[in-house]
């Protein structure tokens, strides 16, 4: 998994369409700008390379059926590729072989703050969204192999390397765990309401 951090801390990272999950804050207008911002006010930027022709279809799945946010695919030559709207149609397109950036927008009416997770699988890319303590919280145990009594609700961590985490008292409804690797992983959840290991 990406994260937003990463992509500051290395300017010359790029996301793989059909591998990487990435997961950024994304921030309202009316917020100040974060050191560790790949965009700016209301709008994350996350630079992509599609080595080959591919065919693939976005969906914006998000739990506030008021949200207005969307994802727009842009070309190195700054031409829109497709737009995808939070909880509308999905969309399917050809994607030449090229340099691109998603560029996630705010709706400027919801929540201050949502994290916004992008899963491929099988030449499709949902986006879904999730409070902003929630990528607080991934960017945590990404770094330290701990989240105690963390908060993932919502949290889309398909296919995610959760080996040897200490989740102890986290959170887990709604959160998407398939294929996620826990061997290891440790806690009391509060989704199944007693101690889990994975070994």
């Amino acid at each position: 998994m990406r994260t937003e951090n990463d992509f500051v801390t290395d300017p010359g990272l790029v996301a793989l369409p059909d591998e990487d999950i990435v997961a950024v804050l994304l921030e309202s207008t009316d917020c100040n700008v974060l050191e560790k911002d790949t965009g700016g006010k209301g709008y994350d930027i996350i630079p992509y390379i599609y080595t080959e022709s591919m065919e693939q279809t976005f969906c914006w799945e998000d739990r506030n059926k008021d949200a207005g946010h969307y994802m727009v695919l842009v070309n190195d030559e700054g031409a829109e590729t497709l737009q995808v709207n939070a909880n509308g149609d999905c969309v399917t397109k050809v994607v030449e072989p090229g340099d691109y950036e998603m560029r996630v927008y705010h709706d400027a009416e919801t929540e201050k703050n949502v994290a916004v997770f992008i899963v491929p699988e099988n030449n499709k890319s949902t986006l879904s969204t999730a409070s902003d303590e929630t990528l607080n919280n991934i960017s945590t145990f990404l770094d330290t192999d701990k989240c105690v009594g963390c908060d993932l609700s919502g949290a889309n961590l398909y296919n995610a390397d959760l080996s040897g985490v200490d989740l102890e008292g986290s959170k887990l409804n709604d959160a998407i765990l398939a294929n996620a690797n826990l061997t290891g992983a440790c806690g009391i959840w509060a989704i199944h309401f007693m101690t889990v290991c994975f070994v």
